[in-house]
């Protein structure tokens, strides 16, 4: 398997001797630049203005479509960017945020009030100071259902949410609430609680709710990903067969 290992019951495969290893941060490199890529597609309402310059009435008719944006977007050297999940993915979204030249947070784990680690910004703090946030982190017991809408309502009415984490570390229901009421700007996500995502199994796909980007978890294709993933499969059965595995998770 690749980086993730959220669908597999790791606790029944221990009972029955099964030893599962993964592919670590084999496509980091793609979903960093898909990242940054879907938190401005957001920013720049890309996909709205899109649409609204093919349908050929409004522009000609306004003369301008500036009003979309609802007030003057920031730059990124204007914005503060925070980070949940600081592995090789939340390492790389940082380096790349850097050289947009946003000023970076990196959130402590959320409920570690009291032993914030040097470098890192708790958890509440960094929501609420931040004008954009970027999940990086994998999905378990500690991440599951993270930002609900006691998290999204610390968050300023400015802010972009980006997820692609795991569709489960985010609350869609709550999310929606968030663009419709505008407690948000925007947000964008990669990645569903249940996939593929249909608008059966996801509110994120009704329609009608404001600058909301969707992309169908292809965040992680890209040639360096497929060549780490064929590496990975390799180096994991050799590592089997040699009696050594490697990346057990």
């Amino acid at each position: 398997m690749a980086a993730g290992y959220d669908i597999v019951d790791l606790q029944a495969c221990r009972a029955r001797g099964i030893r599962v290893c993964n592919i670590p941060s084999a496509s980091a490199e793609a979903v960093a630049e898909h990242a940054i890529t879907l938190y401005l597609a957001v920013k720049r309402r890309v996909v709205e203005l899109h649409d609204l310059t093919r349908g050929g009435s409004e522009w000609p008719l306004k003369k301008t479509a500036i009003h979309r944006f609802g007030g003057l977007p920031m730059t990124s050297r204007s914005e503060t960017l925070g980070i949940i999940g600081y592995g090789t993915l939340g390492k790389l979204v940082e380096s790349t945020a850097k050289a947009l030249g946003m000023q970076v947070l990196i959130a402590e784990r959320k409920g570690n009030q009291q032993s914030v680690r040097p470098g890192r910004t708790d958890f509440t703090e960094t929501l609420k100071q931040s004008s954009v946030i970027i999940l990086c982190c994998p999905l378990d017991n500690s991440t599951r259902g993270m930002i609900s809408e006691t998290e999204l309502q610390f968050m300023d009415r400015r802010a972009i949410l980006v997820n692609v984490s795991r569709g489960g570390v985010v609350d869609e229901a709550a999310l929606v609430k968030a663009l419709q009421e505008h407690w948000i700007n925007g947000a964008a996500t990669d990645v569903f609680a249940v996939e593929p995502a249909s608008a059966s199994t996801s509110p994120l796909l009704a329609d009608g709710i404001p600058n909301l980007t969707l992309s169908p978890h292809v965040a992680w294709y890209a040639d360096s990903s497929i060549e780490n993933l064929k590496r990975g499969i390799k180096s994991n059965i050799e590592g089997f067969v040699n009696g050594a595995p490697v990346n057990m998770v």
